[in-house]
């Protein structure tokens, strides 16, 4: 779906799901309701498609600022490419191709250190500490066939920091 419409959408013709977004992000920031139609001409909002206007619209709401239609096509961040070789002479030239490439998202991710140590149920704490010794084995049989060493110096480290974060307390 293309991120700008054909023609300017009036703010009537918006989603309601649009509209109240709209109505929402000028409470927030205390703009009067009358001044939406205004500022929705002003900023070319109408020449967005719904889900890149609703898109920015909750981004606007967490910063509590209003972004014209360019500065929300702008952050978007698309990158165009030429083509991969020129046109011969009974072919139309190639059209450029877009590339869409998304600011990544923040992941909040947990080591399996904290499911054992804050796990909801006892099962899962059990789980958590099985699977950590399980991995913790395949990688020392792994590290055995490869090198054929006994003794694998980050596993040790490894070994000895958990040891030491897990039963320093209870001595």
């Amino acid at each position: 779906m293309p991120d700008q419409l054909d023609s300017n959408l009036n703010f009537e013709d918006r989603t309601q799901e649009v509209q109240r977004s709209i109505r929402t992000l000028f409470e927030k920031i205390g703009r009067d309701e009358n001044e939406i139609t205004i500022v929705y001409g002003q900023m070319n909002w109408g020449s967005l498609s719904n889900s890149v206007l609703y898109t920015a619209l909750l981004e606007m709401e967490n910063d509590l600022n209003i972004l014209s239609a360019e500065q929300i096509l702008a952050d978007r961040r698309i990158v165009t490419r030429p083509g991969s070789r020129e046109p011969g002479t009974d072919e139309d030239p190639e059209e450029l191709s877009e590339t869409w490439v998304r600011r990544r998202q923040p992941v909040i991710t947990k080591d399996i250190s904290w499911f054992i140590n804050n796990g909801d149920s006892e099962e899962i704490k059990n789980k958590a500490r099985k699977y950590r010794e399980r991995m913790l084995l395949d990688l020392y049989m792994e590290h055995v066939k490869m090198t054929g060493e006994t003794y694998f110096p980050e596993l040790h480290r490894l070994l000895k920091a958990e040891w030491d974060f897990s039963y320093r307390n209870e001595e």
